[in-house]
């Protein structure tokens, strides 16, 4: 598949010139909890013995250092698709929610925690669906 915009960063609330990023090797293939921060929370849903973790380093930005210096010609989001091994709610942090308004924010919360559910109603969003572990957020009218 190709795709248009590739960026090698890890996304998070802040921008650093480089950080630590786990990459966690489990039954031959790259876990699906690889993280800037690992979570417990959810290694314990990816049960594993035999997984391996390296580190290696990546810069890392926010998701508004990308839009105004990658994507400066984004004005308008109608599907934020958000799924970080348990850094969604730090991803967010770094997201102006006032002024990139995501008509859809989807993301993966495998721990249902309530925090990002609080966090996104303060700029409006309600979460609208769930299924399993995959929640549907909407902007509401004002």
């Amino acid at each position: 598949m190709h795709r248009k915009n590739v960026f090698n960063y890890a996304i998070y609330d802040t921008d650093k010139e480089e950080t630590t990023f786990n990459v966690v090797l489990s039954n031959g293939w790259t876990a699906g909890f690889s993280a800037v921060e690992l979570s417990d929370d959810i290694a314990n849903v990816f049960k594993t013995n035999d997984k391996k973790i390296t580190q290696i380093k990546v810069p890392q930005k926010t998701l508004n250092t990308i839009l105004q210096t990658e994507l400066t010609h984004v004005t308008n989001i109608d599907i934020l698709k958000i799924d970080i091994e348990g850094g969604e709610l730090k991803c967010l942090h770094g997201l102006d929610l006032q002024k990139y308004t995501p008509k859809l924010i989807l993301l993966e919360n495998i721990t249902n925690d309530i925090k990002i559910t609080n966090y996104l109603k303060k700029f409006g969003y309600i979460l609208h669906h769930q299924n399993s572990y995959n929640q549907f957020y909407i902007k509401t009218s004002e």
